[in-house]
């Protein structure tokens, strides 16, 4: 039997930044303390920008629009989980992940909406639509969009969307090159009491480096990132996996 290190080699994924990102994505602060030559979970060196500001850490390094495109078209990033874990994802299997992952949403999400229809939702990162489909149709919802994040900032400049009822990023934050841009345009998407999930993976309780999340949250970075990006939040939700922490949050003027 191989050992994880021995399956990750296998691969032969070859990780090669040529972008770097040297302030803070969440506050911008010019304040950060980098932290170079750490080993990923995977194996890969890569260098952590620490933020003294909101406490955000990142990756410095990133790569190119197109091949973080490929990164996750090609199948890099399921592969690279699957060498960790040592398992194999199945379509199948990864769907019915998604079915109890969207039943826990829904029974939050009906604490801040109860029984009221929602008409418009659009689900960034959300392929191949298991989750998005489950939540619009035990809200009623007539439109149901899904936007893929196989590019840095997730959402081009051609999805262009207005007066939504919610908008989901589930499990997606953490892979975003610019966390803060795709927030702000978010906001431009949803009307006066339209709602957004979002959830991330808690650094300060993880502690994980991995290439394939450019962002490590904590707690008070991704509350930071909300409200710099025009968010009230009104709850939190910790338990619909068990490394991730939720939130539920309204556009403010």
């Amino acid at each position: 039997m191989l050992s994880r290190s021995q399956r990750l080699g296998a691969l032969g994924y070859i990780w090669s930044p040529t972008e770097r990102h040297t302030s803070c994505p969440v506050c911008e602060a010019p304040s950060t303390i980098f932290r170079d030559y750490t080993i990923d979970r995977y194996g890969f060196l890569v260098d952590v920008g620490s933020c003294t500001t909101c406490t955000h850490h990142w990756l410095l390094g990133y790569l190119t629009e197109e091949r973080a495109r490929l990164f996750y078209a090609d199948g890099w990033y399921r592969k690279l989980v699957d060498a960790h874990h040592g398992t194999t994802t199945t379509p199948h299997a990864l769907r019915d992940v998604q079915r109890e992952y969207a039943k826990g949403l829904v029974r939050t999400l009906r604490d801040f909406t109860g029984r009221r229809r929602l008409s418009r939702l659009v689900d960034v990162g959300g392929a191949p639509g298991t989750i998005a489909n489950i939540v619009g149709k035990a809200f009623r919802v007539d439109s149901v969009s899904m936007i893929d994040p196989a590019a840095p900032d997730a959402a081009s400049e051609d999805d262009v969307f207005e007066d939504l009822d919610l908008v989901l990023l589930c499990q997606t934050i953490d892979h975003v090159i610019d966390p803060y841009a795709l927030l702000s345009k978010v906001h431009t998407w949803l009307h006066f009491d339209g709602l957004l999930w979002l959830d991330i993976v808690d650094f300060d309780q993880r502690g994980e480096v991995k290439i394939d999340h450019p962002q490590m949250f904590s707690d008070a970075s991704a509350r930071q990132l909300l409200d710099r990006a025009g968010f009230e939040i009104l709850g939190t939700h910790d338990g619909l996996t068990p490394e991730h922490r939720g939130y539920i949050a309204k556009a403010t003027l």
